[in-house]
């Protein structure tokens, strides 16, 4: 019996800048188009008839393609055989925007050198932040992770080397580190953490992570469970805790807790209970 077609498309307003899509067991077949976004795009399963610019290749498992802004391209099941592929959609503003920090500001022209790859890290990497994306973690966690995801792109398939950074726990860092502090119950993004920090997004994920030994969301995290100690402590349920200091569930919180202090929140109020 023949599986069913799966699609799925993935969007979230607090990320507009960047939307997801998979196909699994699929025949559809596309006529050649363009869309104002930049695709990056894998094969999971199955071949498929890549066009794009001057380019006509059968591509396979483990492909990966990268097509620009505006560009005509089709990409179809090879012999109408079912195939499965995800895909990445970035706006190329932001995406501009984000090349440019890394570059220290100094703006070229075009995204990546290559529209086709076949490269196993960049193959997981990508795959592992589709996952990301559809998932519950927070905010400026996935935002964390599709900067450095484009950072490691562009050092790899752009015109961009990469640079060594030694970065100090200079007077930025450490308004970036109090303001996660202090606000580590809230649901925060790069962009404030970026602005009460006067630091530019790319920066700030880089650095901190060299400064302080843990990305921006691992130190609020970090703060977080730091906070629910004190408030086992005085005796409050676990469930109170886990939402008083921003987790989003009760098992949330048990698996950070737990990563964090090698016990359970409840072993570990129950050590503080007599």
């Amino acid at each position: 019996m023949e599986q069913e077609a799966k699609q799925l498309f993935w969007r979230d307003k607090k990320l507009p800048y960047i939307e997801a899509r998979s196909a699994y067991n699929s025949k559809a077949c596309y006529e050649k188009h363009t869309h104002p976004s930049l695709s990056i795009g894998i094969v999971e399963a199955g071949l498929s008839q890549y066009q794009y610019q001057r380019m006509n290749k059968t591509i396979g498992s483990g492909s990966i393609v990268i097509i620009d802004p505006e560009e005509i391209h089709a990409c179809n099941p090879k012999s109408h055989e079912p195939w499965a592929y995800k895909m990445l959609n970035i706006d190329p503003i932001w995406l501009a925007n984000l090349k440019g920090e890394i570059n220290r500001g100094i703006v070229k022209y075009g995204y990546f050198n290559q529209a086709y790859l076949e490269d196993p890290v960049v193959y997981e990497s990508i795959r592992s932040l589709y996952v990301l994306l559809l998932s519950s973690t927070e905010l400026l966690e996935k935002e964390t992770q599709i900067i450095r995801f484009f950072s490691v792109l562009f050092s790899r398939y752009g015109d961009i080397p990469f640079q060594s950074l030694k970065a100090k726990d200079n007077q930025k860092l450490k308004l970036a580190r109090h303001y996660i502090a202090d606000n580590c119950t809230s649901k925060l993004s790069i962009d404030q953490i970026s602005a009460a920090s006067n630091l530019s997004n790319y920066y700030l994920i880089r650095a901190f992570k060299q400064a302080y030994g843990l990305t921006p969301h691992a130190f609020q995290i970090d703060q977080r469970i730091n906070l629910s100690k004190k408030m086992l402590k005085s005796g409050m349920s676990l469930a109170e805790v886990a939402f008083s200091v921003g987790f989003s569930d009760q098992s949330h919180f048990h698996r950070c807790f737990k990563k964090r202090v090698a016990a359970t929140p409840r072993q570990y109020q129950n050590s503080f209970i007599t």
